[in-house]
């Protein structure tokens, strides 16, 4: 569908074939004046597109923006959902792009609800692929629209025990570590520690976490990543 972005990525890049056959409205730009917001009429004009969109007999309303927390908060609190996560950096913003849909008939409820199951699977491989350059707050903000939610057994819950005690190594420790460290964050209101979010997520190199430190080496990092594990096991 040229032209029309939004069925455009759920049907080439999500995989969902037949939405470029449904019939939906697409909220292009939404702003309030800045003396204006936060009263509410953000979500007020929202209201009103989904209004809109039902009389006229449309299955659905939604949107694709640049990820960031503020946008990401805005529409989960307006009552869509996050659809998809784009797989490239958007050229004119630099971020990833985000699809977010609030569905008006049970069939594309049903689409909704396999795209946001394969989100969930996903997202931990996505995290150190083609998300790893995001932001610690942009990954926060991720997970919590997405409401990502991880299941482990009594072994691999041990296994983050072990790393965060210095008994086990990162890298054996990662599957079960990026899992346990994803939901913990998912479920927190406030900033995660960037260390957290750029190596027990996205597992971004070593050396270049070092850089952009400066004063801290390899060993000093992989400490202090331990204590904030251990942090984040005790406050469970």
């Amino acid at each position: 569908p040229k032209g029309h972005l939004l069925a455009q990525m759920l049907t080439a890049q999500a995989g969902i074939a037949h939405f470029a056959g449904y019939r939906g409205l697409r909220v292009q730009r939404i702003a309030v004046s800045e003396d204006w917001r936060r009263r509410g009429l953000g979500t007020r004009l929202l209201r009103q597109a989904l209004e809109t969109a039902t009389t006229a007999g449309l299955d659905y309303v939604g949107a694709s923006f640049a990820l960031d927390a503020a946008g990401a908060r805005f529409w989960q609190q307006a009552g869509f959902s996050l659809a998809h996560v784009s797989y490239a950096q958007g050229k004119s913003s630099g971020d990833q792009s985000i699809a977010v849909l609030a569905p008006l008939r049970s069939k594309v409820e049903a689409d909704l609800r396999l795209l946001r199951e394969r989100i969930q699977r996903q997202l931990p491989a996505w995290m150190t692929q083609f998300l790893q350059t995001l932001d610690s707050g942009q990954v926060a903000a991720l997970l919590r629209f997405a409401g990502f939610s991880a299941h482990w057994t009594d072994l691999e819950l041990r296994e983050v025990e072990a790393f965060a005690r210095g008994n086990k190594g990162f890298v054996l420790c990662f599957f079960s570590l990026q899992r346990f460290v994803m939901q913990r964050v998912a479920q927190s209101k406030t900033e995660p520690d960037r260390l957290l979010v750029e190596k027990a997520i996205q597992n971004r190199d070593w050396r270049k976490l070092q850089r952009q430190s400066g004063s801290e080496g390899r060993k000093q990092l992989q400490k202090r990543l331990r204590r904030l594990v251990e942090a984040e096991l005790k406050a469970c």
